[in-house]
């Protein structure tokens, strides 16, 4: 039993012979103590050197050591034994730094190789780097270190882990935007190289509906530079009407419009592009009252209605002269006639 209020009071030992007096007061023994029993110790047969070497003997009265023991009586009531103080945790550090340190502004911080150490009020420790918490949100280049948040039995700690964060370099407009920005990274190095123009050949079409036909894109680069094209349709009224990735374009059957324009755009540079112009051709529209044309009569017919013959300007000079041949003709039958009457 554990006993507070024992107090021991040693006095100084006297000249040759030596005996050490020692005095003891006792406070607060148990309840039901009855004696304090002392007992010396044997220490028969036991040898000591002294300073000049010479080796004694220890005899029991040479030394004045004790033990002491409380005695009570056989059920006495003990009091109860003091709880041992409860250990809670008393600091947090960070025993090993997170492999990434250095960070561009809006990356996230990442713990990755660090290790956290807890320590607790009787001087143990533990690793408690799977149990640590610290914030998720985008760094900004004010921050200088994260804080790392350790809680126990609604105790919390923490540490900080320095950190270096750089402002994020904000890139130049791209003069030559994809224009199918959903294509996604192919996984090539990026193009170093210009387009100089595009053109569509054939860049003027007639076609009739329900008819297709294939363009091509001639594209003119410098350097090296993807040649591939978009194709694209305007002003169709026929959602029939539709053009391929290849150039092929069909149109609908039931096309109404009388122009389609064709235009083939660069994917490396959407300010590149080449155009074509389609004429929808229609069937030859009849005038309203107007009579077909005499099946009996052979084709190639140039007879007018009124049954004469159109005379084409070769024969109309041809029968000018016939008639002034005639007219010349009947001029001199008429003279020869007169000179015979004459005679």
């Amino acid at each position: 039993t554990r006993f507070e209020n024992v107090i021991i009071v040693d006095n100084f030992p006297e000249p040759n012979p030596s005996y050490a007096r020692h005095t003891f007061d006792a406070y607060g023994l148990p309840e039901g103590t009855n004696y304090v029993k002392v007992e010396f110790p044997n220490y028969e047969g036991a040898e000591y050197t002294q300073k000049n070497g010479e080796v004694t003997k220890v005899k029991n009265t040479d030394i004045q050591l004790a033990k002491v023991t409380f005695l009570q009586e056989k059920g006495a009531a003990v009091p109860e034994p003091e709880p041992e103080p409860e250990v809670t945790l008393d600091s947090i550090k960070i025993t090993q730094a997170p492999e990434k340190t250095e960070y561009v502004e809006g990356e996230i911080f990442d713990a990755k190789g660090m290790k956290v150490t807890a320590i607790y009020s009787d001087g143990t420790e533990k690793e408690v780097t799977e149990a640590v918490s610290y914030s998720k949100e985008p760094l900004q280049v004010t921050d200088k270190e994260i804080e790392i948040f350790y809680t126990e039995k609604e105790v919390t700690k923490t540490a900080k882990q320095a950190i270096i964060v750089s402002k994020k370099d904000i890139p130049s407009p791209n003069p030559n935007p994809d224009p199918n920005p959903d294509d996604g990274d192919n996984g090539e190095e990026p193009q170093k190289g210009e387009i100089l123009s595009v053109k569509i050949s054939p860049d003027k079409a007639e076609m009739k509906a329900g008819e297709s036909k294939e363009f091509t894109a001639e594209v003119e680069t410098k350097g090296e530079v993807s040649k591939e094209v978009t194709w694209q349709i305007d002003g169709n009224k026929s959602k029939d009407t539709k053009i391929d990735e290849n150039g092929k374009l069909t149109i609908g059957k039931d096309e109404t419009a009388h122009e389609i324009k064709v235009k083939a755009v660069s994917r490396a540079n959407s300010d590149k592009y080449g155009k074509a112009v389609v004429t929808v051709k229609k069937e030859a529209d009849k005038k309203p009252g107007a009579k077909p044309s005499n099946p009996s009569k052979p084709s190639g017919s140039n007879k007018n209605p009124s049954g004469s013959s159109v005379k084409t300007g070769d024969e109309a000079q041809l029968a000018l002269w016939g008639t002034v041949g005639l007219l010349a003709a009947g001029a001199i039958l008429v003279l020869t006639i007169r000179k015979r009457k004459q005679h």
